[in-house]
């Protein structure tokens, strides 16, 4: 087995877990504020909380407008931030080694020898 082939098993079982997370769990999960929310309700820290610019976005709290049933939208909300996050770190780890690869250079053309 190379290297390659290992790696690309370990992504592709990690992502299988977090799908299966996602749709087995975070519909399961409590709709009662946490402990942090909690607290400034009862403190009164949150008396000038506002709603945020992407309170009323396709998936805000953690739901696909649209789907009646909460608990697929709530699947369907994190499949989409799994694969979202997905893209982006591969995409910036694709970037980062890409900087960090050195340049070909002519010692290592073809036709060169190898030592």
């Amino acid at each position: 087995m190379t290297r390659r082939t290992s790696l690309l098993g370990f992504v592709v079982i990690g992502l299988a877990v977090a799908v299966a997370l996602v749709v087995a769990v975070a519909p399961r999960a409590s709709s009662q504020p946490d402990g942090l929310e909690k607290v400034a309700a009862d403190h009164g820290i949150d008396a000038g909380e506002r709603g945020h610019a992407l309170g009323d976005g396709p998936f805000a709290d953690y739901e696909v407008q649209g789907v009646e049933h909460d608990a697929l939208g709530t699947a369907v909300a994190g499949i989409v931030g799994i694969a979202a996050t997905f893209v982006l770190g591969a995409g910036a780890v694709w970037a980062f080694r890409r900087r960090r690869d050195p340049p070909p250079s002519a010692a290592a053309s073809p036709g060169s020898a190898r030592s």
